[in-house]
């Protein structure tokens, strides 16, 4: 049975340097390919933090990219 890694990935790093107002974690569900999630530290007009769960960094970063106002 494989359990949680302590040390998060390389790319996880990355983007939490690059995105500070985002909480990024990298969750695997077993035998399934491993997915970033990031949840906003800034709550949305609906008072709840933005959540975004991508496959893969490059997909998270163009994502976050946008919702920080910038272009994908």
């Amino acid at each position: 049975m494989e359990g949680y890694h302590l040390r998060p990935s390389t790319a996880v790093l990355t983007l939490r340097e690059e995105f500070p107002d985002f909480l990024i974690c990298e969750l695997s569900g077993g035998q399934e390919r491993p997915c970033l999630v990031a949840t906003s530290t800034r709550t949305t007009s609906n008072g709840q933090p933005a959540l975004v769960v991508c496959a893969g960094a490059e997909e998270l970063r163009k994502t976050l990219s946008v919702l920080e106002g910038g272009t994908a």
